[in-house]
């Protein structure tokens, strides 16, 4: 008969010895099925899968402007060509403190990112960073060229951006959010267009996939026949199947349409028995760890949030992050300003960019997904403690 212990023991010496994740994948048990059902069907582009998980990311946001696309960065670029990016001089604000992702669609539209500094504490663009940028674009006269602000919500931290969605109100610039990190934490009205992304790491996932949320129902309809090739899709067959030559293209768009496959994936993640206690998780482990280490290292944003990672600040992230490596605690700054990369060299900087670099100096990301079971928090607060020699 099959001795069962040794094999327990080293399950649980190598899970001790395993790093705990930054981030990691979640897939429910059904959606094995319902995508080897979609792969032998034979269909597996656009089709009834993505129609399905559309309208159960409609129930979940609870708005019924909302299309899919293949990535969060094709929901931005689109996005952009949306409010006129181009490279007929026109610009658009941002913030250097994010992925690449957020800001390759401005420069692969011909279009020139203008910097907005971030606050120092939690490393989003504020009201007061945006009106500093904006109205030195007004004293170089590049105001009235301005398409578009892209707004990051910072590892699922929502930010300042009530105040932020204010001021572009009052100045008439579209307002894009990219909520990559924040699914589901956007109030629908704050924004012009919304972007998410499913992909593999992210609170939902689609294996890749973004999905956009709008305030003007014509602008999707737009979105809807540019992100299949600016084909109006009601129109452009025959009742035969045939293509309709009386249905025009008047406007060129993209291959940016999410295929049944992640439809399939993402309708199981919205249709899961514990899709809202998962979700929850991140923020009761967010606020856990936040007053356990209270006093030591300090929370960057402690407004509302979808609590994708743990940011805090503290005086040497670089050598904690080593320790806690050591420790098989995965942290991390994620990512690098993207001022310091030569491929946004056009990029104008208008105001100094003294609080993102501050961030930058300062700040660290620490695990709090679904995944943390209880003695994960306690070893990591252990752990932090322990490098800064604190009393247990």
């Amino acid at each position: 008969m099959f001795n069962q212990w040794p094999y327990l023991q080293l399950t649980k010496i190598f899970k001790w010895f395993s790093m705990i994740p930054l981030f990691k994948v979640y897939m429910p048990a059904t959606a094995g099925y319902l995508v080897q059902k979609v792969m032998y069907s034979g269909y597996l582009a656009e089709g009834k899968c993505v129609q399905s998980f559309e309208d159960e990311l409609k129930k979940f946001l609870k708005c019924d402007n909302v299309i899919t696309v293949n990535s969060c960065t094709s929901a931005i670029h689109l996005a952009l060509k949306l409010f006129g990016a181009s490279e007929f001089n026109n610009y658009v604000l941002s913030t250097p403190v994010t992925c690449v992702a957020s800001n390759a669609s401005i420069v692969n539209l011909g279009a020139t990112p203008i910097w907005v500094d971030v606050d120092p504490k939690h490393g989003m663009i504020t009201s007061k960073t945006l009106r500093r940028a904006y109205n030195e674009c007004r004293y170089k006269g590049l105001d009235f060229k301005i398409a578009a602000l892209i707004y990051v919500c910072w590892g699922g931290d929502i930010g300042p951006l009530k105040e932020v969605s204010e001021v572009c109100k009052e100045l008439g610039i579209p307002l894009i959010v990219d909520a990559a990190q924040a699914f589901g934490g956007i109030p629908k009205n704050l924004a012009d267009i919304i972007c998410y992304s499913f992909q593999a790491i992210k609170h939902i996932t689609t294996g890749d996939g973004g999905a956009m949320q709008f305030k003007d129902t014509d602008l999707m309809q737009r979105a809807i026949n540019l992100k299949w090739f600016g084909i109006n899709r009601d129109s452009f067959r025959t009742s035969n199947g045939e293509i309709n030559w009386s249905s025009d293209i008047p406007e060129i768009g993209f291959k940016f349409h999410m295929n049944n496959i992640a439809g399939a994936i993402g309708t199981t993640q919205l249709q899961d028995s514990i899709l809202k206690s998962r979700l929850r998780s991140y923020n009761n482990n967010d606020v856990f760890l936040t007053n356990s280490l209270r006093g030591i290292l300090e929370r960057s944003w402690t407004g509302a949030s979808t609590s994708w990672v743990s940011t805090f600040l503290c005086e040497d992230p670089i050598q904690l992050m080593e320790y806690l490596s050591k420790c098989k605690i995965h942290t991390s700054q994620m990512h690098i300003n993207n001022n310091i990369y030569t491929g946004f060299n056009n990029a104008l900087t208008l105001t100094p960019l003294t609080g993102a670099e501050e961030f930058m100096q300062h700040h660290i990301c620490i695990p709090c997904g679904w995944w943390l079971k209880l003695e994960d928090l306690t070893y990591i607060i252990k752990t932090v403690k322990n490098f800064y020699g604190k009393s247990i």
